[in-house]
């Protein structure tokens, strides 16, 4: 069974970001993942990327393993505090080396990727089947996967599971959720970061 109609997916920072509702959730495929080297303060390291990058992005989803990363959202994608990173939810739920492939509709597949852990960047994706299996095709240096599922019609092997199966397997949470970059913020501190951001 596919996830419950997909939002046409919305281009910000150079990222197509789709926003998925499964299991009467919110999440969000295709965040921005960058590494955090402020281990310490990771939102802090977070709002210093987002000044570098673009100030555009907006919210954040940050993984303390085995690396820190975070997933950046751009202003205007429709994602939002409070969804969910689908490829947060599935990093955790299976396992530090993990390729998953999910359809979501006719043509449209949500692509998931984790390499020791790490979700890799170029694999929280959505796209049609010729666009993912592009992506399969460059391997990023990556040549194996402990746990693959994906659609028999990729050709790669592997489990065939059903997104809205996968996702009830994963526990949801509050750490898988977006967080705004400026919560918290004095005014002084937007200033100085340079961020303009609408938080409801």
């Amino acid at each position: 069974r596919m996830a419950e109609s997909p939002r046409p997916p919305v281009r910000g920072s150079g990222v197509l970001t789709t926003v998925l509702k499964i299991n009467k959730k919110e999440f969000v495929s295709g965040l921005l993942w960058m590494v955090i080297e402020n281990t310490l303060n990771p939102m802090k390291g977070a709002r210093e990327l987002a000044k570098s990058e673009t100030p555009t992005l907006d919210v954040v989803v940050i993984r303390r393993f085995p690396v820190t990363q975070g997933g950046f959202v751009a202003k205007g994608s429709g994602a939002h505090k409070v969804m969910y990173s689908l490829a947060s939810v599935l990093a955790s739920g299976f396992g530090p080396s993990f390729l998953g492939i999910f359809e979501l509709s006719e043509d449209r597949f949500a692509l998931v990727g984790v390499s020791e852990g790490s979700i890799v960047p170029q694999y929280d994706y959505t796209g049609t089947r010729e666009e993912v299996t592009e992506r399969l095709r460059k391997k990023y240096g990556i040549t194996d996967w402990k746990r693959v599922i994906a659609p028999a019609a990729f050709g790669i092997g592997g489990d065939e599971i059903d997104l809205e199966t996968a996702v009830r397997s994963c526990v949801l949470k509050n750490e898988h959720k977006l967080k705004p970059l400026t919560f918290g913020l004095s005014q002084k501190s937007l200033i100085q970061y340079g961020i303009v951001a609408v938080i409801g």
